[in-house]
């Protein structure tokens, strides 16, 4: 499409400049050793990787939420899945590392990593080294592995439809790279038509900038990459960084006519320019951090800060300490400016305040997911069901354990998932008395078992919703215990809701005398916290256990549940 029009450049408003040389911290911790990596967000505030082989967690207000050791030498790749860390030591090993700093386990990739893991949508995560791409689930288990060329200038990205660009290095003036699917296959090579300087994904696609000045979104539509639009800002501009505003509907890119540095915002959808911002003397080259904010982007390079709106206002401005005293900066969601400084303390500057204004929050999205839609029906009364084979289910389990299963996977996902939906319908049906038969399901009982098994085994956290449904509905002894089995087997619980559906059951549901369930549900709380290792669960799985201490649970509950609370003394819970 021919470039759009650009606006007036925006000029910086002058305000006061901060100089926090001079001017007090709001707050200071020490982490263990010096920061090897810029400190990345999560849930709960920060966390940082130092080179004592350690790894620091912050929390939103700089209190130390624990320091804990690392297994093997540190890199500077640390990813995080909310709350979650993914760790890569000693070159060539992945940590999964929980919301308490416990490393969950510890997976030799068999090659050196080249740069940060890129966490998918199910929580798999995908690490990539000089020309080799693996993908590993929630469990530690590897789901597939591939040979790649060498890596090119483009991290792991994903497109809107949740495949991911592969980059190769540029040839005769021209960035390639391949688009695999979340399951190891390569559905497409993808060329572009000059060489990539910078790229950044948004929920439309992928965008980018060339070094001939040309910006572009490319997306998958009907199951192709394509470019939506292209466009050139400004002649003899190049712009090597890009960042995507908080709603989503513009993106900014920074770049340089080699005199000045200008902030283009541009809106994601159909490439239009919407401002140019004067980021006045500002590096690129030495350009420390950028980022969006909930006022605007911030954006740092070794000497000065700021953080602007869209609309080009300068919010505030600060010249920083001397490079040689600090090593990456980072700015907060709350508008604290973090310096990690040599002598392994954190220094954090509150820039600005925010107040807080009481809204009405809007509409949760739903979280996107891999699987395309599942339609399930139910059996009662089917005469002609054809369900998974015992040959498929050894199968799936076979792959789950060893791993390696490459493009099998989505279909696997989606027959346990329209299984499941299958179940749910004949037990609904079955509280209704609506039903003229007999569920398939309910004639087969060691075919259900086997799928709530499998939910287990995926090492992703699709299947958590189904876990908490059988937790509230199952009636069938055996089967409940079985769920509740699974569910500690499986460990994560994002939302807390099979949580949430242990404490239910510890409650009411579980007869006081069925000892060999309750103890179940014990190992099964214990196995969840230890996993999700926040604090709030935690305390909710502690407080389970101690409820199996009251009077109408017998003295075998009452010690097995009293042991149970020891192990968590041990994890340091």
């Amino acid at each position: 499409m021919p470039a759009t029009a650009a606006p007036a450049k925006t000029e910086s408003r002058a305000v006061p400049v901060a100089d926090l040389s001079r001017q007090q911290a709001s707050w200071l911790a020490v982490g263990g050793g010096m920061a090897v990596a810029p400190p990345v967000e999560t849930d709960y505030g920060f966390a940082v990787f130092t080179d004592g082989r350690m790894i620091s967690a912050f929390g939103k207000k700089g209190t130390c939420l624990w320091q804990k050791a690392v297994n093997g030498r540190q890199t500077p790749y640390l990813a995080t899945f909310g709350d979650f860390l993914f760790a890569i030591t000693a070159d060539k090993k992945l940590n999964l590392i929980n919301p308490s700093g416990l490393t969950l386990w510890t997976a030799d990739l068999g090659f050196a990593v080249t740069e940060t893991p890129f966490v998918g949508r199910d929580g798999r995560v995908f690490v990539r080294g000089k020309n080799a791409l693996a993908c590993y689930g929630l469990n530690g288990i590897r789901k597939w592995i591939m040979v790649t060329g060498d890596a090119g200038p483009i991290p792991l990205l994903a497109f809107n439809d949740g495949s991911v660009l592969v980059s190769s290095r540029a040839e005769n003036g021209a960035t390639s790279g391949i688009r695999v699917s979340p399951f190891g296959e390569i559905l497409e090579t993808v060329t572009f038509t000059g060489t990539v300087i910078a790229a950044s994904q948004c929920d439309a696609g992928i965008l980018i900038s060339q070094d001939d000045g040309t910006i572009a979104l490319c997306s998958v539509q009907d199951g192709a990459a394509d470019t939506v639009w292209s466009a050139r800002v400004k002649a003899g501009i190049r712009f090597r960084h890009i960042c995507v505003a908080q709603d989503g509907v513009a993106a900014a890119f920074l770049g340089t006519d080699g005199k000045s540095a200008t902030l283009s915002l541009i809106a994601i959808d159909t490439g239009d320019s919407l401002a140019q911002i004067d980021v006045g003397g500002l590096q690129i080259g030495s350009l420390s951090f950028l980022r969006a904010t909930a006022a605007g982007f911030f954006l740092s390079d070794e000497k000065r800060a700021l953080e602007c709106t869209p609309e080009g206002t300068v919010i505030w401005q600060a010249t920083l300490p001397p490079k040689k005293n600090w090593n990456f900066v980072y700015y907060t969601a709350q508008n604290y400016l973090i310096l990690c400084q040599k002598d392994w303390t954190i220094r954090a500057f509150l820039m600005t305040q925010t107040v807080e204004k009481k809204t009405v929050a809007p509409a949760q999205k739903e979280r996107p997911s891999y699987l395309t839609t599942v339609t399930a029906q139910g059996t009662i009364g089917s005469t002609n069901v054809e369900r998974l084979s015992a040959q498929t289910l050894d199968q799936i389990a076979a792959g789950f354990a060893h791993g390696d299963y490459g493009r099998n996977e989505a279909a696997w996902l989606a027959d346990i998932k329209q299984e499941m939906q299958a179940y749910f319908l004949d037990s609904a049906a079955v509280r209704r008395s609506a039903h003229d038969g007999v569920s398939y399901f309910t004639e087969h009982p060691v075919y259900t078992q086997s799928l709530i098994r499998l939910m287990a085994q995926s090492g992703t956290d699709s299947f958590s919703a189904e876990f908490a449904t059988l937790l509230a509905t199952e009636k069938e002894p055996s089967l409940l215990a079985l769920t509740i089995r699974e569910a500690g087997r499986q460990g994560y619980d994002g939302d807390g809701g099979i949580l949430a559906g242990l404490e239910s059951l510890a409650a009411g549901r579980i007869a006081p005398r069925d000892q060999n369930t309750l103890k179940i549900l014990c190992d099964a709380t214990y196995e969840i916290c230890r996993f999700m290792g926040r604090p709030a669960l935690v305390t909710k799985g502690k407080a389970i256990l101690t409820y199996l201490f009251f009077p109408q649970f017998d003295k075998a509950t009452h010690d097995y549940a009293r042991k149970t609370l020891a192990r968590f003394k041990d994890l340091g819970l």
